[in-house]
C-alpha cells in the first residue's frame, strides 16, 4: 500500500497527478464522530432486530 503525497500538475490543473510515497502499509484514518454514531446506531437496530428474531418460551 502506498501513501498519497500530493496531487498536483505538471502543465495545467486540468491533468492532475498523484505523487505516492512507499513507506509501507498506511493505518485507516480514524473515525469520525459521525462515523461512530452511525456504527453504534447500526449495533442498536442489530440488537433489537436479533431480540426481535429470538423465539419467545410458551408461558403455558
Amino acid at each position: 500500500m502506498y501513501r498519497l503525497v500530493t496531487v498536483g500538475s505538471w502543465s495545467a490543473p486540468d491533468d492532475p497527478i498523484a505523487l505516492y510515497d512507499d513507506t509501507g502499509p498506511v493505518p485507516p484514518p480514524p473515525l469520525s464522530e459521525l462515523e461512530k454514531s452511525w456504527l453504534g446506531r447500526r449495533a442498536e437496530r442489530q440488537a433489537e432486530l436479533a431480540e426481535v428474531a429470538r423465539p419467545q418460551p410458551d408461558d403455558r
